[in-house]
């Protein structure tokens, strides 16, 4: 199950655009416009990733799921030694098909 391209960025530019989705989050915290379009987003993206699991996960699977998503973008993102796009998208991978498989 390929889950990189939608959710993980798949080179440098994308990662531009992670990190400034990354800025959009800090002023999401006290700008409840940009708060909400960004809670739209998360629903929907939330919906689209039990949609490409085939609902194989639960609401705490998917909440996991969610947090290593953001965890690995942030990783990519990182000012300082920041983990490579392919290592990101291999661990987010592995973790699907073993979680999905194992839901199953």
């Amino acid at each position: 199950m390929e889950l990189t391209g939608a959710f993980l960025p798949g080179d440098d530019d994308e990662v531009h655009d992670v990190v400034v989705w990354l800025g959009l989050l800090g002023i999401g915290a006290n700008n409840p416009g940009v708060a909400r379009a960004l809670r739209l987003d998360a629903e929907a993206e939330r919906d689209l990733l039990h949609r490409v699991t085939g609902g194989g996960l639960d609401e705490a699977g998917l909440d996991t799921l969610v947090a290593i998503i953001h965890g690995l973008r942030l990783a990519v993102c990182a000012p300082e030694a920041p983990m490579s796009v392919a290592r990101a998208a291999d661990l987010l991978d592995r973790y699907v098909r073993s979680r999905v498989t194992s839901a199953a």
